[in-house]
């Protein structure tokens, strides 16, 4: 009855940590997708990294932001492998994780180039995350409670809904790669500025486990001070 509640605590845990996580993660892949280049142009683009250099670095972004929730993630599964006091999964799952890479590398690298290196790292990231997954799930049951799918949903609705008000700014205000600094810089401040704007009221507006718990957050550390 003891390790019932300790493995029903975990799960409680887990299923917490995932879905703040996933939360923070896919608009901020959206995020990334969508403004790769202007994000890469602010940050890189002077001297001989040009506006070519750009759209090549722009390209493994794109493909190493579809790997994020992968990346993000890991960290807490293997963490419960570790309460476990099981650090030998985690390492096998490492190990074939990266079989894979090296196969998805090689099959990626001629079609995609760079971008099939970093699409394969992705992707291996999500095999380790779905092989720790499925065995995590074998030893302490289901951690995906019921207000997870729901949660991931409104997460995703709400970023969509962020990317939408990114593609009106850019309307209103087009990229272009080759303007000054500066004119970039606002550019790019602009989408962030909307899109982040967007996300929140939209995440407030179908109402967000994640975000009210934010805002909770926020709420009580005002008080204190």
């Amino acid at each position: 009855r003891m390790r019932c509640s300790r493995f029903r605590r975990l799960r409680r845990t887990i299923s917490f940590s995932l879905r703040l996580i996933l939360f923070i993660t896919i608009p901020a892949t959206v995020a990334l997708i969508v403004l790769r280049e202007p994000i890469i142009s602010v940050l890189f683009q002077r001297g001989h990294f040009d506006a070519q250099s750009t759209a090549l670095t722009a390209q493994a972004l794109l493909y190493y932001a579809l790997g994020l929730w992968a990346f993000s993630t890991i960290r807490v599964i293997v963490s419960a492998f570790y309460a476990l006091q099981d650090t030998k999964l985690p390492m096998r799952a490492a190990a074939a994780a990266l079989v894979v890479n090296v196969a998805a590398s090689l099959i990626l690298m001629f079609p995609l180039r760079h971008g099939g290196l970093a699409l394969a790292t992705s992707i291996a990231t999500a095999a380790n995350v779905a092989i720790l997954t499925v065995v995590l799930r074998r030893r302490i049951g289901p951690f995906f409670g019921g207000d997870f799918l729901p949660s991931l949903g409104k997460t995703a609705a709400a970023s969509a809904i962020m990317a939408g008000c990114i593609g009106i700014a850019w309307r209103l205000f087009p990229w272009n790669v080759e303007a000054a600094a500066g004119e970039r810089l606002a550019a790019l401040a602009v989408y962030i500025g909307s899109g982040g704007v967007a996300f929140a009221a939209a995440a407030t507006l179908v109402r967000c486990t994640e975000m009210m718990d934010i805002l909770r957050m926020l709420r009580a550390r005002m008080a204190r001070r």
